[in-house]
């Protein structure tokens, strides 16, 4: 019983640390994503298949499009030739 009881103690200081780690890297997304808005020249990831992983408002604002129907799109819809 003492075992089991070790092993319930560690689990949570486990858990405790992995809601601490949640809670950094969900302070960096936030910086990251006010960073990316932020910027005036249009910004663009796009993953090894061509899928648009993120595009700032600049870039949506030069083509007219919305963020939201862009994101998980091929890149060739948006840029043909690429």
């Amino acid at each position: 019983m003492k075992e089991l009881r070790r092993k319930e103690t560690l689990t949570r200081e486990e858990t405790n640390e992995l809601f601490d780690e949640l809670d950094r890297l969900r302070s960096k997304l936030l910086i990251y994503e006010k960073a990316v808005s932020a910027i005036a020249d249009g910004f663009i990831i796009v993953a090894r298949d061509g899928t648009i992983m993120e595009i700032n408002q600049a870039y949506c604002d030069y083509f007219g499009l919305e963020r939201e129907t862009l994101l998980g799109k091929d890149v060739t819809d948006l840029i043909p030739n690429t």
